[in-house]
Formats: structure tokens, sequence, C-alpha cells
């Protein structure tokens, strides 16, 4: 039961984000949607009563995702970026970016938000290289440990308490 909820979850959240697409005029006022949707945990938190889409964990949903449609996760998040693109455009509206690319100014200003996508994205990279070295060690301490199977389930549980929290400051937003 609880599976089929959260596969409901996806396919209502890859519905949602293709009408958030089709018409962002509708959703332009909800600016905390917008703030939502610019994160993979903040889709996996989303909830709403009266699309019956339910929140779950960012690993569900990406399981789940794999599993009922195709294209899996990756289609699903590139349609929460789209969405949040659409959202954005609609909100700043056609005035700001007046001629944004005919114009020197304006290719100017497209390089300077792309240098600091990158930046952002150098980052995040950074930071999950260093998740993956941590669970690898974390892996590592455990392989080696001589002890009884009890203490090994001790390290084990300790070495996945320690990664799932900053997995989840990570995924919150908050590193």
């Amino acid at each position: 039961m609880n599976q089929e909820k959260n596969q409901l979850k996806v396919i209502k959240t890859r519905d949602f984000l293709q009408e958030i697409i089709r018409s962002p005029k509708t959703f332009q006022e909800d600016i905390a949607l917008v703030k939502q949707l610019k994160s993979q945990g903040g889709l996996a938190k989303f909830e709403c009563s009266e699309r019956n889409i339910e929140p779950c964990s960012l690993n569900t949903l990406k399981t789940n995702a794999d599993e009922v449609i195709r294209g899996g996760f990756d289609a699903i998040d590139a349609l929460r970026k789209n969405a949040v693109n659409a959202l954005e455009f609609e909100i700043k509206g056609k005035k700001s970016r007046k001629g944004s690319l005919n114009t020197q100014a304006g290719q100017k200003n497209r390089i300077t938000e792309q240098k600091k996508e990158i930046a952002a994205l150098q980052r995040e990279n950074m930071l999950l290289t260093a998740l993956l070295r941590e669970a690898r060690s974390k892996m590592k301490t455990l392989a080696s440990h001589k002890g009884t199977e009890e203490a090994r389930w001790e390290v084990y549980l300790d070495a996945n308490h320690q990664i799932q929290n900053v997995s989840d400051l990570y995924f919150d937003g908050e590193i």
C-alpha cells in the first residue's frame, strides 16, 4: 500500500510539473512553489492535498520514479528544472529579459548567470565527491572490523547514521 502511494506521488508529480510547464501563468503567484521546486529534496517533500500528492524522501522518489515512468528520476528532474525556468520567466516577466541575447549587456548578464551556475555545480560535485569518499571510508572500516556480529552491526548503524546526516543536510540545502 505504501509503495502504491509513493508510485502515485511520482505520477501525480510528473503530471503537475507538466501542467506548470504548459501554463506557468497559473502558478506565477506561488513564490513558495518556485522555492520548493528549486531542489530535488524540495520536490520530494512537496505535498498538495488537492492533487493527492504526498511528501516522501528523495531516495523514495528516485526509486519509485525509476520503476514507474520512462526516463526514471532523470525525467522527473528535467521536468522540475523546466518548471522552475518557466515559472521564473513568468515571474520576472519579459521586461527583465528584454533583448537579453540581442545586446552586449544581455549577453554579459547571461554569461555572468552561467558562471554562477557553473560555480554552484562545481561546489555540488565537490560535496558529492566528499560524501562518496566518506561512505567508502565507512565501508572499509566495516569490512575490516574484527568483532562480533553485533559489534559489527553497531559499527554499521553508526556509519549509516553519520552518512545519512550529511546526506540530509546536503539534500535539504543546508550545505
